[in-house]
């Protein structure tokens, strides 16, 4: 959706429906997976954090598209190592044929995601729960609750006197700025839409990219929570800049999380 970063542009090739393990690799372990196929544009470049050894350079050569596309492999060991301050795994492939191939696993980011589990992955009870943020503030005993941001949307639920509010949160990238802009439309897998005409929307300088950032804040009724909640969000639109959603069931699992 979001067009922050151009190597977000570069790695977001394949489908992010795929079901993303997060900080839990190690439920593929003994899994049957499929690669990803690449987009038809970056075929040429091929596979960058697939590696022929469990050194995952950072100099290797991309593995040619046609070697690994849609072939099928099972993960038979997960090592966490650390890259730039950060957790990152490498998952050991191997194929029918005894082939064997690396996978930089990296758990924060699921637009970076290139396997499919074959028959697809059962994730743990409560799995995207794990990833709400709880705040308690010590004086008046307040408590926020918020999702990670995912695909620029994060829900916030907020807690006063025994009294609940729920939020979203929204940025798109567009192209020229426009101050005192309003409108935000959500539509939704079942052709509905959520429509806030006259949310206000604030808009800065793009920091991670080219042109500018629209943000919005807006409160949830309970209809907008139940219809986000069984549905998943597939567009979005702020004031005129359109934006994709490619894993609305991601959001729609932590908006849940958050109700409980």
């Amino acid at each position: 959706m979001k067009k922050i970063l151009l190597v977000a542009l570069i790695l977001i090739s394949f489908n992010t429906q795929a079901q993303f393990p997060g900080k839990r690799p190690e439920i593929l372990l003994n899994k049957d997976v499929k690669v990803i196929p690449l987009s038809q544009t970056l075929q040429s470049i091929g596979y960058s954090d697939f590696h022929k050894n469990d050194k995952v350079s950072i100099s290797d050569k991309s593995i040619k598209h046609e070697i690994l596309a849609n072939k099928n492999f099972k993960v038979t060991d997960i090592k966490p190592y650390e890259k730039y301050g950060s957790s990152r795994y490498i998952l050991k492939l191997e194929g029918a044929d005894k082939t064997v191939f690396y996978y930089d696993y990296d758990p924060k980011y699921d637009f970076k995601y290139q396997l499919e589990v074959i028959g697809g992955l059962q994730l743990p009870a409560g799995f995207y729960c794990e990833d709400i943020v709880i705040e308690t503030d010590k004086f008046t005993g307040d408590i926020r609750k918020s999702s990670p941001t995912h695909e620029g949307i994060y829900f916030l639920k907020s807690t006063k006197n025994g009294t609940s509010t729920y939020y979203l949160s929204i940025k798109e990238r567009g192209a020229t700025p426009k101050v005192g802009a309003t409108g935000l439309i959500l539509l939704l897998t079942n052709g509905k839409r959520i429509e806030k005409p006259t949310v206000p929307i604030d808009v800065k300088v793009n920091t991670g990219g080219d042109g500018y950032m629209y943000n919005a804040f807006v409160s949830l009724t309970d209809e907008d929570i139940k219809l986000l909640i069984e549905n998943q969000i597939t567009d979005n639109r702020l004031y005129v800049f359109d934006g994709i959603i490619k894993n609305g069931q991601i959001l729609s699992e932590y908006l849940k999380c958050l109700t409980k």
